[in-house]
């Protein structure tokens, strides 16, 4: 059979009509594809929309309660030290003693910075739990003496303790009681606190207060000599 150039300009015609009929359809098959991919995400928008809208009408609520949180979060913070040294926990067994009648001996006090228990992200913040630990040895007069150190520890509001451990002796000749005693004290800081040192009343101008005279002892004025003179 015979093509004349007719013939094949005619099928260069279809061949091209049918290659720009498969582009179109491919294109065609992705930009629905594309199409229905956008519907099916606006879809899921509108649904997230749909259920957001009542958390936006209460949003006046949810920003107060907020408000409310931070606030209580910072009322629990402001009830605590912000830290416990050496010097606190000292200062603390002064004063304890000074309102009860019970004398303390061998003090031990682990700093609360040595000692963290947990810490938390939150608001912006870091919250650190941490616990300074007291110990040492008492002697009370009697057992309402003792019952009125351990209401004291409890009850004192400066800090937050608990009593780990307790031991008591009773001297049925003194009357007396004597044993140990070791007490968590609690601290709670975001970080922002600046500590402030506590306050040693110790009155340097009185005598009892100031020591010795002189640490190196009495000296003897070296008595003059011929040859000094």
């Amino acid at each position: 059979m015979k093509i004349t150039k007719r013939d094949i300009g005619v099928l260069m015609i279809l061949v091209g009509i049918l290659v720009a009929f498969l582009v179109y359809q491919t294109s065609f098959k992705t930009t629905m594809e594309e199409v229905e991919a956008l519907q099916n995400e606006q879809n899921k928008l509108r649904s997230q929309i749909k259920d957001l809208e009542p958390i936006k009408a209460n949003a006046p609520f949810y920003q107060s309660e907020m408000a409310r949180y931070e606030k209580e979060i910072e009322d629990l913070v402001a009830a605590y030290p912000v830290d416990i040294i050496y010097e606190d926990g000292i200062m603390y067994i002064v004063n304890l003693m000074e309102e009860v009648d019970v004398d303390f001996s061998t003090l031990t006090v682990k700093p609360a910075a040595n000692n963290v228990i947990s810490s938390v992200e939150g608001n912006a913040k870091r919250y650190s739990l941490t616990c300074a630990e007291l110990s040492g040895r008492y002697d009370a007069d009697d057992y309402d003496s003792l019952k009125e150190l351990l209401d004291y520890i409890y009850q004192n509001g400066e800090f937050k303790n608990t009593i780990t451990s307790v031991s008591m002796l009773f001297d049925d000749k003194e009357g007396n009681i004597t044993g140990s005693l070791n007490v968590n004290m609690y601290v709670l800081t975001d970080g922002t606190k600046i500590y402030t040192p506590v306050e040693i009343p110790i009155d340097f101008t009185d005598d009892e207060n100031t020591g010795v005279e002189c640490i190196f002892g009495e000296t003897v004025e070296a008595e003059e000599t011929e040859e000094d003179r």
